[in-house]
C-alpha cells in the first residue's frame, strides 16, 4: 500500500511541475522612436506570420517576410500619430481631402524599400525607416542646419504652420539616393525653400543644399525679393539657378500636401506644376498595411 502511495505522489508532482512550465513567448522591444521589433522564439517560428501575403508590395521582394512584418510593427507602433496626421485636413491639387503620408519606396537604390512617414498635426516631421540586420530602424540624419526647424537631427524634415500655413511636396531625383523637399510658408511674405537630400547604403540621410526665396506678398513701402543658399545671401540669378537645377532633377512624386494654397499661387515655384499631372506614390496607413500583408 505504501508503494502505491509513493507512486501516486510522484505522478501528482510531475503533473504539477508540468502545469507550471509556460511556453516561451517572443520578446517585444521598443526603441525611442516607437519602432516595435519582434524577436522570434529560437525553437519555433510563427507559421502564420511567416505566410504573409505579398500583395501590392512596393519595391522588390528582396526583403524577407519577417522584414516586411518588422515594417508593419513599426507602423502599428506609430498608428495614432499617423492617423492624426491623416486627419489634419490634407488637401490635393483639386482642394479635396486625401490621405498621403505613408510610403514604401526604395530611396537609396539598394532594391530594398524604405518606409517614409510624415507625422504630426499643425506642423509635421518626416521620419524614414530602413532595414538593418533584419529589423526596421530609423535612419540617421545629418540635416542640421541645412533643413530648417529640425533640432538635434531628430527627423529628416520638419515644417511649421506659421501664418497662413505650409504646403510641401517630396519627390525623387533622377539619380538613385537623391530626393527633394520643396515647401513654403504663407505669411506677410512667401518663404519658399527647396532642399536636396541624399541617402547612402548605410541609411544616412543628409541634407545637401537648401535654396530659399523670401518675397513680400502684402503691400509695403519696402518690398523684398531675397535669396539664400545654405543660409548665405546670394544674388537672384544664383538662387534662381539652384531652384531650376532642383526642379529639373525631378523623378517621381512621392507625397505632398497643398492644404493652404493652389498650383496657381505657386506659379513662380514651378516644381509645383508637376502636381497638375502626377499622382503621389504615398497613401495612408491602411493602404500600406495591406502592402505589408497585414
Amino acid at each position: 500500500m505504501k508503494k502505491y502511495r509513493i507512486v501516486l505522489i510522484t505522478i501528482l508532482l510531475i503533473i504539477s511541475l508540468s502545469a507550471c512550465v509556460k511556453e516561451e513567448e517572443p520578446v517585444v522591444a521598443e526603441d525611442s522612436f516607437g519602432v516595435i521589433t519582434r524577436e522570434e522564439n529560437s525553437n519555433e517560428k510563427d507559421e502564420e506570420d511567416l505566410s504573409v501575403v505579398q500583395n501590392e508590395r512596393a519595391g522588390s521582394d528582396a526583403l524577407s517576410d519577417s522584414e516586411y512584418l518588422s515594417y508593419a510593427d513599426a507602423l502599428k507602433a506609430n498608428e495614432d500619430a499617423i492617423r492624426a496626421s491623416e486627419n489634419d485636413g490634407q488637401r490635393d491639387v483639386n482642394d479635396n481631402e486625401f490621405q498621403n503620408n505613408v510610403l514604401l519606396y526604395d530611396i537609396n537604390g539598394d532594391d530594398n524599400p524604405e518606409l517614409m512617414l510624415m507625422l504630426g498635426t499643425e506642423g509635421g516631421a518626416l521620419h524614414i525607416l530602413t532595414m538593418k540586420d533584419g529589423k526596421a530602424v530609423e535612419c540617421q540624419y545629418d540635416v542640421v542646419p541645412t533643413a530648417p526647424y529640425v533640432e538635434e537631427n531628430e527627423a529628416a524634415f520638419k515644417y511649421i504652420n506659421a501664418g497662413g500655413g505650409t504646403d510641401y511636396m517630396i519627390y525623387s531625383g533622377k539619380e538613385k539616393g537623391v530626393f527633394y523637399i520643396a515647401h513654403n510658408i504663407w505669411n506677410t511674405r512667401m518663404d519658399s525653400r527647396s532642399i536636396k537630400y541624399s541617402m547612402n547604403s548605410d541609411g544616412l540621410v543628409k541634407a545637401d543644399t537648401c535654396v530659399e526665396n523670401f518675397v513680400t506678398i502684402e503691400p509695403t513701402d519696402k518690398p523684398s525679393d531675397e535669396y539664400e543658399i545654405d543660409g548665405e545671401a546670394v544674388s537672384a540669378d544664383e538662387g534662381a539657378a539652384v531652384f531650376t537645377k532642383h526642379r529639373e532633377d525631378y523623378g517621381k512624386l512621392l507625397m505632398y500636401n497643398l492644404k493652404y494654397g493652389s498650383v496657381e499661387e505657386h506659379e513662380d515655384f514651378r516644381v509645383f506644376q508637376n502636381l497638375k499631372t502626377d499622382k503621389p506614390l504615398a497613401s495612408g496607413y491602411a493602404d500600406v498595411m495591406k502592402q505589408l500583408g497585414e
